[in-house]
């Protein structure tokens, strides 16, 4: 595989686009003004709703732990880098 720098910024790029896209969605406020309705829902669908809720935190605690993992890998790999060069 080639070190397609540009493609890989791109993709980088795309993935904060994206993550930024998901955060700034006024569809959480809609969200949020949905489940007060009176008479919203059944306490199955409760349970439902909950539970994605629920995974979709989980989800965005592993993705906030992957980013850690890549830049500090990325980081490393520099230094190493670095330091190879050095000697």
């Amino acid at each position: 595989m080639d070190h397609d720098i540009d493609r890989l910024a791109k993709e980088i790029r795309g993935l904060v686009a994206a993550i930024d896209k998901l955060a700034g969605d006024d569809r959480w406020n809609l969200l949020l003004d949905i489940i007060y309705k009176k008479g919203w829902t059944t306490p199955a669908e409760f349970k439902l709703v909950s539970g994605v809720v629920t995974h979709m935190n989980q989800q965005v605690k592993v993705l906030a732990k992957l980013q850690d993992t890549l830049v500090d890998g990325s980081q490393a790999v520099l230094e190493k880098s670095s330091a190879k060069r050095k000697s």
